[in-house]
């Protein structure tokens, strides 16, 4: 049977014991603590943010090349000459069907396409039904080069380089004809607006706002 002066010393020594480990419980939750915000963050780094076209379009190639490869953005394209639309006239027949006209004053789902990075430098423009955006290049007289919505695969006459500036106006080029596309004003009745790749320089009627969604 231990005396008093004996059990105030055992009692001190086990306060002594349970302090120091308190002490050393403290770091080590700490450590444990930075260790698993370590390795979660290993773990699931955040998601890098699919830049707007504009801007994808006016990086460099390197750049291009290296991030969002195959990225897609919904948009409209509205002529700066007229402020209008494009649209798909799905109510066209014939070698006209489907033909894209610039002439649309306002935006439904005809005036609705995806455009998705295919390489590089070239795009896509696939319509709101599906169809990708072809530039008829064997088509000859004031319909050469007219872009119709009417192909379910992607060869060159379905690629298109985009040049933009910071005010979101766009020049297009077709690959397939090696010519900036146009929206024919001076054309009359249904042809009016008809898009064509077929200018070598730029003005108004190569000119276009990307509207994004």
């Amino acid at each position: 049977m231990q005396d008093g002066s004996s059990r105030r010393i055992t009692e001190g020594r086990k306060m002594n014991l349970g302090i120091a480990l308190r002490r050393l419980c403290v770091p080590l939750a700490a450590a444990a603590l930075v260790l698993a915000t370590t390795t979660t963050a290993m773990a699931a780094p955040a998601a890098s943010k699919t830049p707007s076209f504009i801007d994808f379009v006016q990086q460099g190639t390197t750049q291009r090349a290296s991030s969002n490869r195959g990225a897609c953005w919904k948009m409209s394209i509205r002529s700066v000459e007229t402020k209008s639309y494009v649209t798909n006239r799905l109510e066209y027949t014939g070698s006209d069907e489907t033909m894209l006209t610039a002439t649309s004053p306002a935006i439904t789902n005809r005036e609705l396409f995806f455009v998705c990075n295919t390489d590089v430098d070239t795009f896509s423009i696939e319509s709101y039904v599906g169809d990708y955006v072809t530039t008829e290049v064997d088509y000859t007289g004031p319909k050469k080069g007219m872009l119709r919505a009417r192909n379910k695969n992607i060869g060159a006459w379905e690629k298109y380089k985009f040049t933009c500036d910071t005010a979101k106006i766009c020049y297009i080029k077709s690959v397939g004809a090696g010519k900036y596309v146009t929206a024919e004003y001076s054309y009359t009745g249904s042809g009016y607006g008809m898009l064509r790749a077929r200018a070598d320089n730029v003005g108004n009627w190569e000119r276009f706002y990307i509207v994004e969604f």
